[in-house]
Order: C-alpha cells, then structure tokens, then sequence
C-alpha cells in the first residue's frame, strides 16, 4: 500500500487497540509521534480521517476471501 513499516505498525497497532494514547504506550513513543505518523499515512492512503485510514489498512491486510457459492432453493408447494 506503499507505506512504511513504522506506519503499518503503527496501524496495526491501532486496529488492535483503538486509541493514539494506547498506541504510543505499546510501542514507546509520544503520542503527538502516532498522531503525525497517522496523518502521513492518511496522506499516502489517499484519505482524510483516521477511521478510513485504519479501515483501509485494515482491509488490505486481510486475506480476500472468495465469495461462497450459490445454492439452489428448494422450492415449496403450496396446498390448496
């Protein structure tokens, strides 16, 4: 997604636990430094808020999953 690995630990870190301040606890770094690295991130994203860059990381790191396949309904007969 053509981010660097401090943003997508930073990411990941916030997908896991949902605040800057946790995020800054977890790894050692200020939380002024989360915010900041999110803010780029958003910009490489493509994105405006912290909510879709979380989400679209989030998104790209999970494994495509095929779409299960089509059954038949069975169809019911109606008594008169």
């Amino acid at each position: 997604m053509g981010l660097t690995r401090r943003q997508g630990e930073v990411l990941d870190a916030l997908v896991r636990l949902g605040s800057s301040k946790l995020v800054a606890r977890e790894l050692q770094i200020e939380k002024s430094t989360v915010d900041g690295i999110v803010r780029t991130a958003c910009a490489r994203l493509g994105v405006r808020t912290r909510l879709q860059a979380v989400l679209a990381w989030d998104r790209s790191r999970r494994p495509v999953q095929a779409a299960a396949p089509i059954t038949q309904i069975p169809q019911t007969t109606q008594e008169a």
